[in-house]
């Protein structure tokens, strides 16, 4: 709270409080805070090396144990390789908890962007805060894209268009970094959507340099209308999802970081099925798209490559979609345990 000084002695008692307040962080507070940062760093080091070794000494005892049982054992022998065979499943999965906590080295793409910077987050308040805010981020930027493809279908600017693609390449590259950060803490997002985001990013930078011309315009107003019907599922997934995330942090599960892009997330299966019949329209949207663009790609007037890559490209997008989706639906049909959701 602001308090308004109104003599000397009142602005030089002032100070000198903060006079002391300072010397006592610097002196005191400052230095515990550097020595046990220092003592962290120390002990993250000395943890990853014997998870380092451990890792390394187990997988050579595999190794041996798959090549003796090659030959000739006695029962006790092979019932003997099979306890300790189940022994390593167990030290396996308390080391990968136990690397979840310490630094690890970036994938290529965030080396390439951010170099060798430590991203882990240490704490289950730290994961779950990321995701929430990688929710919200997404949500925004969907609201945004909403309001640009309704003011597109109602107007005709193109600066407003190249202000549309710009923004979903700059969505789909944050997006992209941000779920390595998050799958480099844990989360098990699948493969696909990964894939998903670099096409979508791709496509986006295709969109921006088309050529503005009648072709675009052939393809404009169904791009427009596919991007409306897909931001309005998305603000769908996020409200669905974001209660999820809670429920998750209500029961104290907030280490299992299952995210997935533009699909949905595994753990969510309960209830889920009220979306499936929208994704399942978005992806055959999708298809109609790029059998459009295929169509115009090759009439003789065209001589623009753009329409051919981005019909290849949404192609791409909605059979991976569904595919990916299709499999998830098997695993948990297939599954006997509803409540160990992959």
């Amino acid at each position: 709270m602001s308090v308004d000084l109104n003599s000397v002695n009142q602005i030089n008692e002032e100070f000198e409080d903060l006079t002391k307040e300072f010397s006592h962080l610097q002196d005191s507070q400052y230095v515990e805070y550097t020595k046990k940062a220092a003592d962290l760093h120390n002990v993250q080091v000395k943890c990853k090396a014997v998870v380092d070794h451990q890792n390394k000494r187990l997988k050579t005892i595999q190794s041996s144990m798959e090549k003796l049982k090659k030959g000739d054992l006695s029962t006790d022998e092979r019932k003997v390789c099979d306890r300790i065979k189940d022994g390593i499943k167990e030290r396996q999965k308390k080391i990968s908890e136990i690397q979840l906590n310490l630094p690890k080295r970036n994938g290529l793409l965030l080396r390439l962007i951010l170099g060798q910077v430590n991203l882990t987050l240490l704490s289950e308040k730290e994961r779950f805060d990321y995701k929430d805010e990688y929710e919200t981020f997404k949500l925004n930027i969907t609201t945004l894209s909403l309001a640009l493809t309704f003011i597109n279908l109602l107007t005709n600017h193109t600066m407003l268009d190249h202000l549309h693609h710009f923004i979903l390449v700059w969505y789909y590259c944050t997006v992209t970094i941000r779920e390595h950060i998050l799958r480099l803490n844990g989360s098990r997002i699948k493969g696909w959507w990964i894939i998903h985001h670099y096409f979508s990013a791709i496509l986006s930078c295709i969109l921006l340099v088309s050529p503005i011309n009648e072709r675009y315009y052939k393809f404009r107003e169904t791009f427009n209308y596919l991007s409306l019907f897909q931001g309005f599922v998305q603000i769908l997934q996020y409200y669905y999802q974001r209660g999820c995330l809670y429920r998750l942090k209500t029961l104290g599960e907030t280490d299992k970081m299952v995210v997935t892009g533009e699909g949905f997330r595994s753990f969510m299966w309960r209830g889920l099925t009220f979306l499936l019949p929208f994704l399942f329209a978005i992806y055959i949207f999708q298809v109609y798209s790029a059998y459009k663009l295929f169509k115009i790609a090759s009439s003789p007037e065209c001589h623009e490559w753009q329409f051919g890559a981005l019909g290849t490209l949404f192609l791409a997008l909605a059979s991976g979609n569904i595919i990916t989706t299709l499999g998830v639906i098997n695993n948990k049909f297939g599954s006997r345990t509803p409540s160990k959701l992959d």
